[in-house]
């Protein structure tokens, strides 16, 4: 039959203190695992801790305000005040693309209209130049008419006067007869250019000859003339056939002499 303290020892109410014991200090063992735990999990956010509050103090100097309202307050006011920022930017982002919608229409019309200035320009600088050229026309138009009056107070109007000119069919032979002694005077020209002096010496008569016939016909066709200048080409002309005049008999005297 137990006894009474085995019957002690075996009822789960009465346990013995190593027991408590045990379980006190694996309490308390865990307890301080938790606290290590709660230190090294504090030191690795401790970096995180120190931003945060950094942030947070940043923020209390950066909102302005009463220092009686909490920063919550002075935030919700600064959210506020950038809300009516906002919009009035929106305003203003709206009326500048107005104005620059109006500026662009302005800027076509100012193009346009100096496209219509240049166009005026350019018809004034026409006109001008127009303007001047009649200027000229009318000055010579004055000339002659200053011209016809004078003529005509020196020949006054006694009857009729009788312009008689040269038929055509004359006109066209002498200018034949002009240009065929031209062509014989280039050619021969050309000729004497071109030849050996000495064949120049042998047919030295014959070149001369018809050089002095055309001086002869230009002199003969320039006599009719009364213009001074043409007397006195035909006087250095005249001074020049008679110095190859001169120089064909002295030439031919030579010649026979040798």
């Amino acid at each position: 039959m137990p006894t009474s303290q085995g019957r002690e020892n075996s009822s789960p109410y009465h346990r013995p203190f190593s027991d408590y014991l045990t379980s006190a200090l694996e309490a308390r063992q865990r307890e301080v695992e938790q606290l290590r735990s709660s230190s090294q999990e504090f030191v690795r956010n401790k970096a995180e801790y120190r931003r945060i509050i950094d942030q947070f103090l940043a923020l209390d100097r950066a909102l302005h305000g009463s220092p009686d309202q909490s920063l919550l307050d002075r935030f919700k006011m600064v959210e506020e005040e950038l809300r009516i920022a906002k919009k009035d930017r929106d305003a203003a982002a709206e009326q500048l693309s107005t104005s620059s919608r109006k500026i662009a229409e302005l800027t076509t019309t100012l193009l346009y209209q100096q496209g219509i200035v240049d166009e005026s320009n350019a018809l004034a600088t026409r006109q001008r130049v127009r303007l001047e050229e009649l200027q000229e026309e009318v000055h010579r138009s004055r000339g002659r008419a200053a011209f016809v009056e004078q003529m005509i107070q020196e020949y006054p109007d006694e009857g009729f006067y009788e312009v008689v000119l040269p038929p055509l069919s004359e006109l066209e032979g002498e200018l034949v007869s002009i240009r065929a002694d031209l062509r014989r005077v280039a050619t021969l020209a050309h000729r004497l250019y071109r030849s050996d002096p000495a064949t120049v010496l042998h047919h030295h008569d014959r070149y001369i000859g018809a050089i002095i016939e055309a001086v002869v016909a230009f002199l003969r066709r320039g006599l009719d003339s009364d213009d001074p200048d043409v007397a006195a080409h035909n006087f250095r002309i005249s001074s020049i056939q008679w110095f190859f005049h001169n120089a064909v008999d002295q030439e031919r005297a030579s010649t026979v002499w040798c």
